[in-house]
């Protein structure tokens, strides 16, 4: 019987998975044999999804993400070439969004990278 892991892992190769409440789970980096799933979370959330593509792990660039809500605003957060980086080489990042809202206020989002 496969673990849960190894299931997840599996349904992830084949569709990219957003959960509302903020989590991202894809392949981070490289090949499916050296990387595994890459997960997203996002402090205080209420409805802000991001996603970050694999090919922009993979090219390393830096890039401003929307963090999406239903709520009536939305943030941004900046991951730069060292966040990528550290994304490559399995760290896990924490990047503080933009302010905005009531408040108004800001989400910490971590990204990380586990070995598969």
């Amino acid at each position: 019987m496969k673990t849960r892991r190894e299931f997840l892992t599996g349904v992830l190769k084949a569709v990219p998975l957003i959960v509302a409440g903020g989590a991202f789970l894809t392949k981070c980096g490289g090949s499916s044999s050296d990387n595994g799933t890459d997960c997203m979370s996002i402090s205080a959330n209420h409805g802000h999804t991001v996603t970050v593509p694999q090919a922009d792990i993979n090219t390393g660039a830096q890039v401003i993400y929307p963090l999406t809500s239903g709520s009536g605003h939305t943030h941004s957060i900046t991951v730069t070439v060292t966040n990528f980086t550290d994304l490559q080489a399995m760290t896990p990042v924490t990047i503080t969004s933009t302010a905005d809202g009531s408040g108004p206020h800001t989400h910490d989002v971590t990204i990380s990278c586990a070995n598969g």
